[in-house]
């Protein structure tokens, strides 16, 4: 039996993968079996790959670089690409009042559903007002 599996890009004493240490894109990779991370039915490969760097970069955003807890307010510039997705659900997870910017209506729309508290079109709106 094959098990699906994705890597956790963050190997440790090397860095991130992608970022100081080289990237996955080739034929074959070598990570530590520490960094396999099974895959749920249903999950695709493009998921998959997508998920550890954009969540495990918008967590050390929120979690190491500049702590967010309830009551804070936070900003998101770019909020509809995937790191900026995650930072919109982890800010609100982590109580704080969520003020997203895109340039798309139907993207805002989305980032509203994924419980951004306000929503700003940086297309028809100065932002810094």
């Amino acid at each position: 039996m094959v098990d699906r599996v994705s890597i956790y890009p963050m190997v440790a004493g090397e860095g991130m993968t992608g970022e100081t240490r080289l990237g996955t894109c080739a034929q074959y990779h070598r990570v530590p079996a520490a960094n396999l991370v099974a895959m749920p039915d249903g999950l695709g490969f493009e998921e998959a790959a997508a998920l550890p760097i954009a969540y495990a970069t918008a967590l050390r955003m929120l979690k190491t670089r500049c702590p967010v807890g309830a009551g804070e307010t936070v900003l998101i510039l770019g909020a509809a690409g995937g790191v900026g997705t995650a930072c919109v659900q982890l800010a609100k997870a982590a109580g704080a009042q969520v003020i997203a910017c895109s340039g798309s209506e139907w993207k805002l729309a989305k980032l509203s559903e994924l419980g951004a508290d306000h929503v700003v079109n940086t297309a028809t709106t100065d932002f810094r007002q």
